[in-house]
């Protein structure tokens, strides 16, 4: 959600074509279930990761996997042998669910309709058709939240981090599958290692973001990838939540990773 592909484009060389598939709390396993769908045409993967995904063993949320089913979406062979050799069981259970039980599991839809509804009456505000439709620039127009509410909402959000990053051993093997399979289907990958709120640096200070760019840094090099460290690319004033840009706090993303996939010689050639 804070990243304009079309701004992107027209700052790169020769303005390559660029989508945005970024999909409401989308991990980056979830991410990778899009690439076995990528047509030739790609040139370039630019994924995101937020760091405390790597803090965790969690790999696809099954009711995301669910909702992706239903709309017709099918794991090829190649996209489950791979994560089912990082992810083991986890994944093996929910990309190998029945038709039947993924038809019955997709109950929750009915509720979800329903909560759809009352939230387009009641929140105005937000641009439904955008962050549901808009393969650019997907976003919600929500408001910025106060200041108190920010710093309760920046509270909530990094409650329960330690102020050491401790990352998983399988999230590891997962970012450098991820780049490898990218690889493999012909294309360059970039990890991008999102961008951070200022005041958490009030919470955990240098040394945590040092670990956070060591550990994304030595897995590009292990992975043989290039890693965009946006920890610190957009303000404080550009952020709408704890964790969400303002249209404004886009712009100044896209900018500085279009600036960074031309330091790095990696722009497609369109």
């Amino acid at each position: 959600s804070g990243i304009d592909t079309r701004l992107l484009s027209a700052e790169l060389p020769g303005e390559p074509l660029g989508l945005n598939l970024a999909t409401t709390g989308q991990n980056p396993v979830d991410s990778y279930l899009y690439y076995q769908n990528l047509p030739a045409s790609v040139e370039l993967v630019v994924q995101f990761a937020v760091p405390r995904f790597a803090t965790y063993d969690d790999s696809i949320e099954p009711q995301k996997y669910n909702a992706m089913y239903m709309y017709g979406y099918r794991p090829n062979a190649d996209t489950q042998s791979r994560l089912n050799a990082i992810f083991a069981e986890d994944t093996r259970s929910i990309l190998g669910t029945t038709g039947l039980g993924q038809r019955f599991a997709s109950r929750w839809a009915v509720r979800q309709t329903a909560d759809n509804l009352v939230r387009r009456i009641v929140r105005q505000d937000l641009q439904f058709d955008s962050y549901t439709f808009d393969l650019y620039f997907p976003k919600t127009g929500v408001d910025r939240l106060a200041d108190a509410e920010m710093q309760r909402a920046i509270k909530i959000r990094y409650r329960g981090i330690e102020h050491d990053f401790p990352p998983k051993e399988i999230k590891s093997s997962f970012f450098i599958e991820a780049g490898s399979r990218v690889a493999d289907l012909g294309k360059t990958f970039v990890l991008v290692i999102s961008p951070i709120h200022p005041d958490v640096h009030e919470r955990y200070g240098e040394e945590w973001y040092s670990q956070v760019r060591d550990y994304f840094h030595g897995l590009g090099e292990s992975g043989n990838f290039a890693v965009i460290d946006a920890t610190d690319a957009v303000p404080g004033a550009d952020y709408v939540d704890a964790l969400h840009l303002s249209e404004t706090g886009a712009e100044v993303l896209t900018e500085f990773v279009a600036g960074e996939i031309r330091r790095l010689n990696l722009e497609p050639q369109g």
